[in-house]
């Protein structure tokens, strides 16, 4: 998007702001459940009337429902992790061999010394 360019606020996505094409524009007001996944997931605030686009380009659209599709599954194997536990169907036990964390480091390629800070 260039900055010194005239744009409709009806043919750009929400959240990439790339030019939308008609076919591909996801209305976020007219699918059931679309802006509060939006909310949800960005934590940012989601009104009809908040004066931003109201449409998602296919590759946002895409996105979101993987994310808020991964989002569920976290809360979900959380709850029922949780439910195993209070039943005691689920134990732990360690028969296995602790590693040393240096050790571990030494076995990673060159410039990459552990997980990577966000």
């Amino acid at each position: 998007m260039n900055e010194g360019s005239q744009y409709s606020i009806h043919t750009v996505c929400r959240t990439c702001l790339s030019t939308l094409h008609d076919t591909m524009a996801y209305d976020l007001f007219l699918i059931p459940g679309l802006a509060k996944k939006l909310c949800v997931c960005t934590s940012l605030s989601v009104e009809q009337q908040d004066g931003f686009p109201k449409n998602l380009c296919f590759n946002c659209y895409a996105k979101l429902n993987e994310l808020h599709d991964f989002q569920k599954l976290c809360v979900d194997s959380v709850q029922k992790f949780q439910d195993l536990v209070s039943s005691n169907a689920f134990t732990c036990q360690t028969n296995f061999d602790v590693l040393d964390p240096s050790a571990a480091v030494a076995d990673l390629p060159p410039g990459r010394r552990g997980p990577r800070q966000l």
